[in-house]
């Protein structure tokens, strides 16, 4: 079998910036959504070449539910860490509505960041959302992401 991830790496490094067939080659690959490792390296790489790109595909990706949840939660990952404010904002319109594995995911993120904290402040809003939304659960969704929410909670309780 043919192991997109591989491919796109091996190519990251022939990657001209200005090369939109690329970048639409990338955008391809995530779209396909054929192998889901493939599509999140291709995300991934994508950013580095168009951040603006990268997070309006990971957007829609979220916002349309492709692919399964892990995959959703991968590309949440992505999002996050290309646009903090965009993210911030998709958790606080989104965090009652979303799986409950994306809501860890999303519980997991801003959990890593509670040392950026101080430099932004709008992510304590977003714990309040995401409290909310964890109390909202049922108790088999909540074993589902125990850990996640544990770790959450102990880190801003």
């Amino acid at each position: 079998m043919f192991d997109y991830a591989v491919l796109v790496h091996t190519r990251c490094e022939n990657f001209a910036m200005s090369d939109t067939r690329d970048i639409d080659q990338l955008i391809a690959t995530v779209n396909a959504l054929e192998d889901f490792d493939g599509a999140v390296s291709s995300l991934r790489l994508l950013v580095d070449i168009d951040k603006h790109a990268a997070v309006k595909l990971a957007l829609e990706v979220l916002i349309q539910q492709r692919g399964d949840v892990y995959f959703q939660a991968s590309c949440f990952d992505v999002f996050y860490s290309a646009s903090l404010p965009r993210a911030l904002e998709y958790i606080n319109e989104n965090a009652n509505d979303v799986d409950v594995y994306l809501l860890g995911t999303m519980m997991s993120n801003v959990v890593e960041d509670i040392g950026i904290i101080q430099y932004h402040p709008e992510i304590e809003d977003t714990v309040i959302v995401l409290k909310k939304a964890a109390m909202s659960r049922s108790s088999d969704e909540i074993m589902k992401i125990k850990h996640k929410l544990d770790w959450f909670n102990q880190t801003y309780s």
